[in-house]
């Protein structure tokens, strides 16, 4: 079984999967999170400013499937917390051979 000797990076990226990207989507639904919190709201409250089901704010931020939640959606979630979203770029740091 090659994958028992894998990294989880290599892994996901085995997979097609961006470890990059789910840790993004992981940072925004943290503070998705705190956010709705802080404003005393229910995920059912969130979900109705949103416009989706209950369950769909419930799932996001289980973080389970963070691959199929869209950054839209995500950016969605903060605008009807009331914040704007803006996407900067960043070179990454190059890693060192193993």
């Amino acid at each position: 079984m090659p994958w028992l000797s894998m990294s989880l990076d290599e892994f996901t990226a085995s997979l097609g999967l961006d470890p990059y990207e789910k840790a993004q989507k992981h940072s925004l639904i943290n503070q998705i999170i705190t956010l709705r919190k802080q404003r005393r709201l229910s995920q059912a409250q969130l979900a109705k400013k949103v416009g989706v089901s209950q369950a769909q704010i419930a799932k996001i931020e289980s973080r389970l499937n963070t691959y199929n939640v869209s950054f839209e959606a995500l950016f969605k979630i903060f605008a009807a917390l009331g914040y704007i979203c803006k996407i900067t770029t960043k070179k990454r740091a190059q890693r060192k051979a193993a």
